[in-house]
């Protein structure tokens, strides 16, 4: 079954950015991040300088493999607002 898990996380600087994208293509399954109404693709360097940094984020991991999803979290969990 496909489930969407989500968190609040915080991004201050490019390369933070950079680092989160870095992250979030080592995955297949979709990595949505929405900042206010704005919301991007997490692998898309363009999508996800559009947001901006140092502001939160809600990020949203869509799969059906809880295994994948725990150790998204364990690799996002610097980045996530605590």
């Amino acid at each position: 079954m496909w489930t969407s898990t989500g968190w609040t996380i915080k991004l201050n600087n490019i390369d933070e950015v950079n680092d989160f994208i870095n992250i979030c293509s080592k995955y297949q399954y979709d990595v949505d991040v929405k900042c206010g109404n704005r919301m991007a693709d997490g692998k898309s360097a363009i999508g996800m300088m559009s947001l901006g940094t140092d502001a939160t984020m809600r990020v949203h991991f869509i799969s059906d493999d809880s295994e994948a999803e725990k150790q998204f979290k364990d690799d996002i969990s610097k980045y996530i607002v605590k």
